[in-house]
Parts: structure tokens; sequence; C-alpha cells
């Protein structure tokens, strides 16, 4: 019997080429698909004959509408160990098993970074005008040395230790797991805990508030 896998919004194509695939037996027939389907009535008549989904992510939300659709349907995987996107008590309904793959937490800092330098120095606004034809140093950037950085809801997606997320140099900084609305933060592995009134004085004065990701390994 051949059993069918398809890895859904696999954008850049890239996703049978970044893992060990020919492991699987011959009798897994695998397929990567590229579209991103909105309607979940064409992503059923498109998948409707596998019995293995592998998901990027929450790009594309495992409802329990979807799983109704898909009968075939026995395993549901997602990069990283944690989907909110995925109605487990319905997989679960339907009999299907929800597993995820080991992720690293270092990408979503680096990116925070980028994010945060490419702002303060406006590289994109600068970009388009050197490569358009448009005036030679428009803009006048931020100095982040001496400024202070905020990171709310860290989670595992910031390594636990500060030199690895930012020059120490550069910034003074202050971490909370999570967010202050969601009661007193506890900043227990980043320093002393906090009550939501120091919180809020600790970030009163000019500061960077950043949050890598909302679900990130």
């Amino acid at each position: 019997m051949t059993l069918h896998c398809a890895v859904l919004d696999d954008y850049q194509d890239v996703a049978l080429t970044l893992a060990d695939w020919s492991s699987l037996p011959g009798t897994v027939e695998v397929r990567s698909l590229q579209e991103h389907f909105t309607s979940e009535e064409a992503l059923a008549a498109e998948v409707g004959d596998c019995e293995i989904l592998v998901v990027m992510r929450e790009r594309t939300p495992v409802t329990a509408s979807l799983l109704a659709r898909l009968p075939r349907l026995r395993l549901l995987i997602t990069s990283g160990m944690r989907n909110a996107s995925i109605d487990l008590e319905a997989a679960a309904r339907h009999g299907v098993t929800v597993c995820g793959t080991a992720s690293n937490s270092e990408p979503p800092a680096e990116l925070t970074w980028a994010l945060i330098l490419g702002l303060a120095r406006h590289v994109t606004t600068e970009s388009a005008a050197l490569r358009g034809g448009g005036p030679w140093q428009s803009t006048l950037g931020t100095d982040l040395h001496g400024s202070r950085l905020a990171l709310m809801g860290l989670g595992k997606t910031v390594p636990r230790s500060p030199g690895s997320v930012m020059p120490s140099a550069w910034m003074s900084w202050h971490g909370v797991e999570t967010s202050p609305t969601n009661g007193p933060p506890n900043t227990a592995s980043y320093g002393p805990r906090r009550s939501k009134s120091s919180w809020k004085r600790a970030i009163s004065s000019p500061c960077i508030c950043s949050s890598p990701t909302a679900h990130a390994d």
C-alpha cells in the first residue's frame, strides 16, 4: 500500500532538500506544495488523498472543519514542537496523530536584531533610494548605544545568556517571560522577579520593545 505525504506552504521549494526524505520507505510518496491555499475546500481537494501532512508552522490553520474534509489523514507533522493553529482536540477525535520536529531558538533572535537595526538605521528606505536613484542619505539613524531594550514573551525564543542576544556594550536590557497584560511577569531566569508596577517603571524611559515571536520554540 502506498502512503501519500504532502508538505504544505513550501514557499521557497526547499523542504525536500532540507531533510533526508530518502530514509522513508519506498511505499511513501512525498510531494511539496508551494502554493498557499486560502480555501479549505481547495486545499482538501488537493491533499484529500494524503495520509500524512507536513505543515510549516502556522501558515495553514488545521481546523476541525478541515480535518473533517480529510478522512484519509492519519499523521500530521508540524515544524517545531508547538503549533497554536492546529485543533488538537479535533485531530484526536478524527484519529490523527500530531507530532513536531526539533527546531533552533537562535534564528528568531537574529531576525529580531535584523529588524531592530533596519528600523534604527532606515536600511530599507536608504537602500530603495540608492537603487532607485533617489536622494543619498535622506534620513538620520538612531543610535542604539546607551538605549534600553525591553524583551517581552521570551519563552525559549531568546537564548538565556544576554551576551548571546546582543552585545552587552550596546544596551541595557530587561526581559520578561510573559506579557505585562497577562499578570506580573516572571524574570527569574533573567534577573530579579519584578512586580507589574516595577516592570512598567523599568521600561518607562525611552526604550525599544521587542517580542521576537508569539509561538516560537
